[in-house]
């Protein structure tokens, strides 16, 4: 899915399970991002939610920042704007959050209490707090589970199973909703004039 930076996105009606109290894991192929938000539940109004940025909370160009439910930001240290595909993995337990990249760990913070607060805001990819990004995304995987302890190869195209909480593949190619491939019913509505673009490139 390509967005355009400045009015299209992907909006998930709200739902608690897009804002677990467990261990959880959010997983995503990313190319070209600008440095302002991708994709999220949080919402600036209160502090709530959750979100996934890039280089837009003091870290570095281009790295990937992850915004706690406690309303504090954790940076990356390895830019993800070169061009490239690059593999995005963030994961959560009850007393760390992690970050890998392309399936190695980029940083990992402890004593990071997962408590995500509720708020009834939607999920969002490509907008969130009225900033758009002009990344292409593909294969956005929610998991309520630490999926990774150590390095991995990233696949390339994720499956659903019994951890999925939602996964949107943008393999539809065209119309204006992008499927959950999860049994968990979370479709999500392509808005904007235009909405984003169905891309091949990856």
């Amino acid at each position: 899915m390509q967005f355009d930076g400045s009015q299209n996105y992907v909006d998930v009606p709200y739902s608690s399970a897009l804002n677990p109290q467990t261990d959880f894991t959010v997983e995503f192929w990313i190319k070209n991002p600008t440095n302002t938000w991708l994709l999220g539940t949080y919402d600036s109004g209160t502090n709530d939610g959750w979100a996934v940025a890039v280089g837009s909370a003091g870290g570095a160009n281009g790295t990937i920042q992850v915004l706690n439910p406690q309303a504090a930001w954790y940076l990356g240290t390895v830019p993800v704007n070169d061009g490239n595909w690059h593999h995005i993995a963030i994961v959560w337990t009850s007393s760390a959050l992690s970050l890998y990249i392309d399936g190695t760990l980029d940083t990992s913070w402890s004593g990071i209490p997962f408590s995500a607060d509720n708020p009834a805001s939607n999920f969002k990819v490509g907008q969130l707090a009225g900033s758009y990004n002009s990344a292409t995304i593909d294969e956005v995987r929610l998991s309520n589970t630490a999926r990774y302890t150590s390095t991995f190869t990233p696949s390339t195209s994720f499956t659903s199973d019994g951890s999925t909480v939602a996964l949107w593949k943008f393999n539809e190619g065209s119309g204006t909703t992008a499927a959950d491939s999860s049994s968990n019913g979370h479709t999500g509505t392509l808005e904007g004039s235009p909405t984003p673009s169905w891309v091949t490139e990856k």
